[in-house]
């Protein structure tokens, strides 16, 4: 016998996908991990203190793994993802620890005494500071929806990173460094002494700083204040832009071609054909193709008029051009290549959004005139066709399939004895069947339905003459009816018991967030019909909904932080300065977003959720210290001056580590990075600037709420 030649390729692989987006965090993992032992060195200044605290990240990394596996949790994109955002944040309160070890190395102690005493003065502070960090988190644990789905299994690992490494902090770094930094030639090191004059210098320009700050309240309030609401004004009117979910590279894309109803199967095919050959000229980045004339794909019926396409491109790597770029040069290049056809993208992201919320902007029309929800249907169309960025504009309500209806005539009904229901019920048991009896076993019930052989209605004559039962007789149908040929919808949707007509489209060049700002301030000008009503949903609606979602968890978190640190301080003056940091953080995470060009999504709304967590550290360890400096008997101008030096560089490192650590997942390099840049980015911005803010604004408002206080005991 003859064989035919076939082949086998694997068309869609998603697994691959998730497989390089693992390995590029594991990449951004160990790269930010290296970078903290750096930054580590250029603040410490002696190797033998740098791998003391870098001893933190593969201890804490490995408990933090171990706890994982105890949960079950596997190594995916958002598990590990949590411990490359938490390398940098690992250090933290080691650095913390050594750096008032070392300190007190300086002033002469013995080593023994130094690490006892440095531990004790900042035990407390690190405690309270990664409980607040772990407090932002315990929200979206407890979290449902969209939330749970992208945030509880990185909340969980960053958790377990921190725990580890405050455990660390207080017991492995305290006995090494007691060890370690022993000798008359323990700080003496050649980087110490050329870096020492550069610390100096900060140190002294810092002072000037503080000193011109609390002479100037009145400027260092207004300047903060302005800047807090200009930054929150790149976002309301759409300098930044919003989106639901970062659109990853997974260089799949597909797309259907829509022939004119009613067109044969050899039609489509041809018109299939010149559609390949042109996609083989416009994407030479293409690595496999595929193409289903009729026949059921992802619930599409089979339609000899629809063609699905599926395309996946070479890897990330082996191209220049993105998978949106490749889009949109098959949109230009192949719309209008098939006269009277029309083509609907939607690629692998569109895809994902789908099983979120539909396509990306839908406007559900309600109400029980079909006729006025049609007209309203297609005034809303129209909308969406003179709307930048807009596109793939579709109508759920479609015309076009061919229906025959079946009159009936009262008078010649009423002659055979019958009545309108008595011809529908007839004609219902021979299309849909009839139920016979019920079939029971096991306490399972199954109707037996006795239904007419299909061949019986196999075209208009068979139909015509189906036979009605009457109290004469038989009678032919086509006795009783008129027939009339005509087109009717597709498919007919109901929600709440009203018909329902969808206005869908995908998006093309613009962001999610400005097409629906344009949509909401247009649709009230189209006039609504009496008893029709609409709303947008799809991803547009889900962006909503989780955006409260995380609003409300972040308001949640803030409070939990407040509570966590008015438990600490045993009072609420103190936790009340320091809470004042984390509107910093909004200031430079909206910055940071703007100058690299970034939406505000679910992961920069996490960010910043993030920062309310981190940003309050710093201003702990500050306030911390100058409550015990003021209970040494320092008045509050001495002791904001002398906690601001004292403490300047530890907040630097902390801060410094944690940012240098985020940038290998900022930078978006590698399969899956959109999904990751955004947090990073909105960190990194939100910590630099509540960093730099905080060492003026919370010493300056500290002395302004505590002047002529005395220290609680």
């Amino acid at each position: 016998s003859q064989r035919t030649h076939s082949y086998q390729k694997i068309l869609i692989d998603t697994s691959k996908y998730t497989k390089d987006s693992v390995r590029g965090v594991f990449d951004a993992l160990i790269k930010g991990a290296i970078l903290v032992f750096f930054i580590l060195l250029f603040f410490l200044r002696d190797i033998r203190p740098t791998l003391i605290v870098s001893l933190s990240i593969p201890i804490s990394i490995f408990i933090a793994f171990f706890m994982m596996n105890s949960a079950g949790l596997t190594m995916n994109i958002i598990s590990v993802g949590g411990l490359t955002l938490a390398v940098g944040m690992i250090v933290d309160n080691a650095i913390v620890v050594l750096e008032n070890i070392f300190r007190h190395r300086e002033r002469g102690e013995d080593a023994k005494t130094a690490t006892i005493e440095g531990t004790k003065e900042v035990g407390s502070a690190i405690v309270a500071s990664t409980l607040t960090t772990i407090a932002v988190f315990l929200p979206l644990v407890f979290s449902t929806g969209i939330a749970k789905i992208f945030f509880q299994e990185m909340a969980f690992t960053v958790t377990a990173a921190l725990i580890a490494s405050l455990a660390v902090a207080l017991s492995l770094i305290p006995m090494v460094a007691s060890r370690v930094l022993t000798g008359a030639g323990a700080l003496s090191g050649r980087l110490y002494k050329l870096s020492q004059g550069f610390f100096n210098w900060l140190d002294e320009r810092y002072l000037r700083i503080i000193n011109w700050a609390l002479g100037n309240k009145t400027i260092v309030y207004s300047f903060t204040i302005v800047l807090f609401f200009i930054s929150l004004s790149l976002l309301f009117t759409g300098r930044v832009g919003t989106e639901f979910i970062p659109m990853g590279d997974s260089g799949e894309l597909s797309f259907t071609l829509e022939m004119p109803r009613g067109t044969t199967v050899e039609v489509s095919e041809a018109a299939t054909e010149r559609i390949e050959a042109e996609i083989v000229k416009l994407v030479p980045e293409l690595e496999v193709m595929r193409a289903q004339t009729g026949g059921e794909f992802f619930l599409v019926s089979g339609d000899p008029s629809i063609v699905d396409f599926t395309i996946r491109l070479v890897d990330l790597d082996k191209r220049k051009r993105s998978t949106e770029e490749v889009e949109q040069v098959l949109r230009r290049g192949l719309n209008g290549l098939i006269p009277g056809a029309r083509l609907t993208f939607g690629t692998v992201g569109e895809m994902e959004s789908h099983f979120m919320g539909g396509r990306p902007i839908s406007i559900e029309i309600t109400g029980d005139n079909l006729e006025l929800t049609s007209a309203f249907a297609d005034s809303v169309a129209d909308l969406m066709a003179r709307t930048s960025g807009c596109v793939d504009i579709d109508i759920s309500r479609k015309g076009g399939k061919v229906e025959y209806t079946f009159e009936i005539d009262r008078q010649k009904a009423a002659l055979y004895g019958l009545s309108t229901y008595q011809i529908g019920a007839q004609l219902r048991s021979r299309f849909e069947g009839a139920l016979a009896s019920t079939y029971r076993i096991r306490g399972n019930e199954f109707d037996i339905r006795v239904v007419a052989d299909n061949t019986d209605f196999d075209g208009l004559d068979k139909i015509s003459g189906i036979n009605i039962q009457s109290p004469i007789g038989p009678v032919p149908l086509i006795n009783l009816v008129t027939l009339k040929r005509g087109l009717g919808p597709v498919d007919i949707e109901r929600k709440d018991r009203s018909r329902i007509v969808k206005v869908s489209c995908n998006i093309s060049g613009r962001i999610l967030g400005q097409v629906v700002a344009d949509l909401n301030r247009e649709l009230p000008r189209i006039p609504l019909p009496p008893g029709v009503n609409y709303k947008i949903s799809g991803s547009a609606e889900q962006m909503g909904e989780s955006f409260a979602d995380l609003g409300t968890i972040m308001i949640i978190a803030v409070i939990l932080v407040f509570l966590v640190m008015a438990a600490q301080f045993e009072s609420l003056s103190d936790p009340f300065v320091i809470i004042l940091s984390v509107p910093l953080a909004a200031i430079g995470a909206m910055w940071m977003l703007f100058f690299t060009n970034t939406t505000f999504n679910i992961e920069s709304f996490l960010g910043l959720i993030m920062l309310a967590g981190i940003v309050v550290n710093n201003a702990i360890v500050y306030v911390t210290y100058a409550k015990i400096l003021r209970g040494r008997g320092m008045d509050v101008t001495e002791a904001v001056i002398e906690s601001g030096r004292t403490r300047l560089r530890p907040i630097l490192m902390t801060a410094f580590t944690t940012v240098i650590g985020l940038i290998p997942m900022a930078i978006g390099m590698g399969s899956g990075a959109e999904m990751r840049y955004p947090l990073a980015r909105a960190v990194i911005g939100g910590l630099l600037v509540a960093t730099l803010l905080t060492l003026v604004f919370i010493p300056t408002f500290y002395h302004t709420f505590h002047r002529g206080r005395a220290l609680n005991p």
